[in-house]
């Protein structure tokens, strides 16, 4: 059995994709939830640590050339979100077969140089305990609570 990753990614302003790339299929367009994706040579590097989804790091990385440049400055300065779907694709057909996990975040830094681009993702995690951020309860939701450590059942 033959295995192949790619990737898709959906890129733009909060609540909206601006564009939509893939990494897997050279000079051709796929289509995957109503939405086509566009060949760019891209790296994704992240991914999840247990089985709770503690996320690590992640980044986008692309070739430093005057396309990339011209939707990654807007990225990076105006905190577009973007949404990277790891995926097992079919090699011979070079259709996606079924998404492995997902990744959602904001960009928060980006840096480049000759040669590439990096794009980091900030993930929904609390920065501090890396966790999801805890609910605050209110009496709204569950009627009164006690304000004291002192209680009797």
């Amino acid at each position: 059995m033959e295995f192949a990753l790619g990737h898709l990614l959906k890129t733009g302003p909060a609540g909206t994709t601006r564009f939509a790339f893939q990494n897997f299929a050279i000079n051709q367009n796929i289509s995957w939830d109503s939405v086509t994706h566009i060949f760019l040579p891209f790296g994704f590097s992240g991914g999840v640590a247990s089985l709770k989804g503690d996320n690590l790091d992640a980044a986008v990385r692309l070739a430093n050339n005057p396309i990339a440049r011209s939707w990654a400055i807007d990225a990076f300065e105006q905190v577009w979100t973007a949404k990277v779907s790891v995926m097992l694709f079919d090699p011979s057909t070079y259709m996606p077969q079924r998404v492995l996990y997902d990744y959602s975040g904001a960009f928060s830094v980006g840096v480049w140089n000759d040669q590439q681009i990096d794009l980091s993702l900030d993930s929904i995690l609390d920065a501090v305990t890396s966790e999801i951020p805890a609910r605050r309860l209110h009496r709204v939701q569950v009627g009164n609570l006690p304000f004291t450590g002192q209680v009797r059942v």
